[in-house]
């Protein structure tokens, strides 16, 4: 399967790469999130793996985030928990992976893209003024759904968070 995942291990490092051939940006639906549990789970069950570095194939997108016509096209609020959970769940994955992980950003890197990289051990952002992250959600009326509410205070203190979060700025 390949929703905009691929994985290659490279002695015991493993490189997931986020990439979308069909679009100039990287999303996470449904079938992204999907598969992106399944590489998940069977790196943190591989012994021989012990470290993790997320990248993009695309030029100058690290994620964009959510896909916002599966968000659109929410009807219930059970849908909505349910899509808030699935993000949730794939991100407490992410952050409990039994090595370190790193999200190498360059490029934009919003919403759940941002919630994906505060769920790495560590993030590396390029000195590029095409790279950026943010939670702009905020700006729809959504509030960031997976993780990025708990995560970005803790690193970067509670007063710049409510900041970025309450206004969705880009750093």
């Amino acid at each position: 399967m390949n929703n905009g995942i691929r994985v290659e291990i490279s002695d015991t490092i493993a490189i997931l790469t986020l990439t979308r051939p069909d679009s100039r940006v990287n999303i996470l639906n449904r079938p992204v999130l999907t598969e992106l549990r399944e590489q998940l789970t069977a790196l943190a069950a591989n012994r021989e793996v012990t470290g993790l570095v997320i990248i993009s194939g695309q030029a100058d997108n690290f994620c964009a985030g959510a896909d916002l016509a599966v968000i659109e096209g929410i009807k219930t609020a059970a849908e909505a928990r349910a899509l808030a959970r699935q993000g949730q769940e794939l991100f407490t994955l992410l952050a409990g992976l039994p090595f370190p992980s790193v999200a190498a950003i360059h490029g934009s890197c919003l919403g759940g893209g941002t919630e994906l990289a505060l769920a790495c051990t560590y993030r590396i952002v390029s000195d590029d003024p095409r790279t950026f992250l943010g939670l702009p959600e905020t700006q729809l009326g959504l509030i960031p759904g997976w993780g990025g509410t708990q995560r970005l205070p803790r690193l970067v203190g509670i007063p710049e968070a409510l900041r970025m979060i309450t206004t969705g700025s880009r750093v």
